[in-house]
Order: structure tokens, then sequence, then C-alpha cells
């Protein structure tokens, strides 16, 4: 199935056939090889070297990921969180958006200890989605998500993370606005994450 998807993620990439990219979802998740993911990336016209890192780190964490461990200490946890949020706010207030910048600049932050539950709050919250898109709608290059095939490598990585933030970061080179989302990325890796209410932002590891 792996050598299937390949071929045809190679002749999307190099324009041999119209392929639909939603057929790509799967494509990080059918247990391939680190030569697959250095194949697969290796055909991207720029950029992969980043993307091909961050790929491996996620799939196989125990080899590539370099990070030192932050031993889930609360203040370790809410640094990284705080400083996602400072970025976004800080985004906002770039691109106009008061509404945003109000909302998160008064919200409180709140540690929980399930991180499950952190994951099924988000899952079921629009009010963090539309935080999340809103970030996507300043920071995506609509130039570049033509000329790079932006939607098959997004839907790659969605079937590989299921998190817009961590996208964002692995395709951080592709995007309009220079924005640091390494905070969350580190988060996100060392088992943590968080999500935003209308009162609070809640978080966990």
């Amino acid at each position: 199935i792996m050598n299937d998807i390949l071929k045809l993620w190679n002749e999307y990439w190099t324009g041999q056939s119209e392929i639909d990219y939603s057929i790509f979802y799967t494509m990080l998740i059918e247990e391939p090889t680190e030569t697959d993911i250095v194949k697969a990336f290796d055909v991207i016209p720029e950029y992969s070297e980043f993307i091909k890192e961050r790929v491996l780190e996620i799939i196989f964490p125990e080899k590539h990921f370099k990070e030192d461990n932050l031993k889930c200490s609360s203040t370790n946890l809410l640094m990284l969180v705080k400083l996602d949020i400072e970025n976004i706010i800080n985004l906002f207030k770039k691109f106009g958006e008061k509404s945003g910048v109000d909302t998160l600049s008064k919200l409180k932050y709140r540690r929980l200890d399930n991180i499950e539950l952190i994951k099924e709050i988000k899952y079921n919250n629009p009010f963090h989605s539309e935080i999340i898109v809103t970030l996507g709608d300043c920071i995506i290059d609509s130039d570049k998500k033509i000329e790079f095939g932006f939607e098959g490598l997004h839907e790659a990585l969605y079937g590989l993370t299921n998190n817009f933030q961590v996208i964002y970061h692995i395709m951080s080179e592709l995007l309009l606005e220079e924005y640091d989302f390494s905070n969350y990325y580190k988060l996100w890796m060392n088992g943590g994450d968080y999500v935003i209410t209308n009162d609070s932002i809640l978080y966990a590891i």
C-alpha cells in the first residue's frame, strides 16, 4: 500500500496527473519506514528538509526528537502555553483581529491533570476552533498554497497529527507570516496540549 501511495504522491508533486489530494490522508499513518519518508519529501521542490525532519521526529521520536525533556514540570508547561498564546495575540494585533486580542488577553490559565479531558474539550469546542481558524487565515499564503501543492501536504500532515498548530509548525516555511510555533510543538511533542474556552485556557500534560 505504501508503495502505491508514494507513486501517486510523486505524480502529484511532479504534475504528471490530476490526483484527489484526500488520498494522502493515510500516507504517513501506513507505517512508513524512514526511507519512505525521505523519498516522499525529497520530491517536494522546496523547503523539504525542515518538513522531513519534523515528520521523522513525530513518527520516530525516540530516534529523532532531540529536544531536552521538559520533565513535565508545571513551570515549563505553563511557560510554553503562555508563549504560544502570546505569539497568537501579537499576530492578531498585527492583522487587526481586535476581538481575538481582547478575548485571549483576559483569559485565565488553569491546569488540569487529565490530558484526555483536554483533548475531549478541544474536540467539542467551537471557540478554540474559531481562534485556530483565524490564526490560519492570518498566516497562510494563498499563492504558495497553489505553487507548492499545499493541499496534498496539508492532508498528509493532518492525517498524521490531527492538529492544525502542529501542521503550521511543520509547514512554517510555506506560510505568509513568520510565526514561531516551536513552543506549541515542544509542548505537543512532550505529550502536552491546551484548549481555549470562553472563560479560560486549560492545559495539561
